[in-house]
């Protein structure tokens, strides 16, 4: 299959311009269902796929989770560094294609014991590619984390394509992992407009 996923430097380009056009482009406060989930699990290594401004990147750093931040705007993850230097918190970010880091991490045997998909605006014939992968980088005893904008949010919320968003039946198989759960979920989504969403919590057990 021909993928449809835009070029790396296209993608960087588009984004940068909009984390450069305003101070916060996403709302502050981490997902309030990551933060929800967490509550015991115990702490170790975490990668943010297309962690944008680094609003749960940052949240996990000061839970004391060791933050590996990927994106491919230099600029969301110039702001990732900026707010993590000033609080005080320690965050590596890498600027990458997701594909291309997945790709890297696994031939390298790196895994992590969260990785978080937020709000990743992919096509319908990327998804299922997209959570093998990520869930390919979930260690021994790790969880997957994936939150979306659901198709209900079309006009309310999230992007206005409705080719980019979701229903419970795209996040429902993940190769290796077992699922806990899969909702959907109404309140604010990344920015303060509320709308539907639907999560993934899988584990590697």
């Amino acid at each position: 299959m021909t993928s449809s996923r835009p070029a790396f430097q296209e993608v960087a380009a588009q984004w940068d311009e909009r984390y450069r056009d305003q101070d916060r482009v996403w709302r502050v406060e981490p997902n309030e269902i990551l933060v929800d989930l967490l509550r015991d699990v115990t702490v170790g290594s975490a990668v943010d796929l297309g962690a944008g401004e680094g609003r749960n990147a940052l949240w996990l750093a000061q839970q004391h989770w060791h933050v590996t931040a990927v994106d491919a705007s230099t600029v969301g993850l110039a702001k990732v560094a900026r707010y993590a230097e000033e609080a005080g918190l320690s965050i590596e970010t890498i600027v990458e294609d997701i594909w291309a880091f997945t790709a890297r991490s696994q031939a390298s045997k790196t895994s992590f014991d969260l990785v978080v998909l937020a709000y990743l605006q992919v096509s319908k014939d990327e998804r299922a590619e997209l959570l093998e992968i990520a869930a390919g980088l979930v260690g021994p005893g790790g969880h997957l984390f994936v939150i979306a904008h659901h198709m209900d949010s079309l006009g309310i919320s999230g992007p206005p394509d409705a080719e980019r968003l979701f229903v419970e039946a795209d996040l429902a198989a993940v190769p290796g992992l077992t699922q806990e759960r899969l909702e959907l979920w109404r309140g604010p989504s990344d920015q303060a407009v509320s709308g539907t969403d639907v999560f993934l919590w899988a584990a590697r057990h």
